[in-house]
């Protein structure tokens, strides 16, 4: 949890909250216009989200991008658990077969998603709420071979090119970890800056085009230089341009 709640826009201190999903979210009415069109998208599932499935089993809150809805949604992900034989240390499983195979997206075939990771948000130059684990399938892979059409949809109005994702994105969010060998993270509930990170990460994946803009952009909000991250691959993202409007509350 962020001790000082950040901007979803930019960097500054966060000032006025949603008032339906009450999470502090942006410094000004400036920067909540800028991100309306995708915040009335999401903000109802974080307000109401789905029952938790009824089981003894741990599930985690995650972010779903379908592949033929145009609005993200909210879904429970099983999460099993192992403990290595040789080192007796605890790790995590996320089962997101249920998502990509015969009862998921992809009816007609089951395929094997693969796990990108973030941890640094590179639009607003800071670190992201959660170390983030995008899993998708490669387009090489996808038997639709349909454009994500929510992924497209949230695009419009915005400067591309933009990565072509094929079929659900799936998006968890975990704990940092503070060592592989002593704590190697662990799954956790997804929050609305979550979806903000993952937005910002799969509009842009993969872009090589816009570091100048980004700067220019942050630089006018205040923001730092952009810098080189590397997780499994860079992430390449830039700053939405979303001309609406919606009310926000003054914290």
């Amino acid at each position: 949890m962020d001790k000082v709640p950040l901007c979803a826009q930019c960097n500054n201190r966060a000032e006025l909250s949603c008032p339906d999903c009450h999470v502090l979210l942006y410094c000004s009415s400036t920067c909540a216009s800028g991100d309306a069109s995708a915040h009335e998208l999401i903000c109802p599932a974080f307000a109401s989200p789905p029952p938790k499935p009824a089981s003894e089993q741990k599930h985690v809150l995650s972010i779903l991008f379908p592949s033929e809805d145009t609005t993200p949604a909210l879904v429970w992900v099983k999460i099993d658990g192992f403990v290595d034989e040789d080192t007796g240390i605890s790790f995590q499983e996320a089962e997101t077969a249920p998502f990509f195979g015969r009862n998921g997206d992809f009816p007609e075939a089951t395929v094997t998603p693969e796990a990108l990771h973030c941890e640094r948000n590179r639009v607003r130059n800071r670190e992201t709420r959660s170390m983030l684990e995008i899993w998708s399938v490669q387009e090489s892979k996808s038997p639709s071979g349909g454009e994500n059409k929510c992924i497209r949809s949230l695009a419009a109005g915005r400067d591309g090119p933009f990565h072509r994702f094929e079929g659900p994105v799936l998006v968890l969010a975990m704990t940092r970890p503070t060592g592989f060998m002593v704590d190697p993270g662990a799954y956790q509930d997804s929050q609305l800056r979550d979806f903000w990170d993952a937005l910002d990460f799969v509009l842009d994946y993969g872009n090589d085009l816009h570091t100048k803009k980004i700067q220019e952009a942050l630089n006018s909000l205040g923001g730092g230089q952009v810098e080189e991250i590397t997780t499994r691959r860079a992430v390449e993202t830039s700053l939405p341009a979303v001309e609406t409007s919606e009310s926000f509350e003054v914290a």
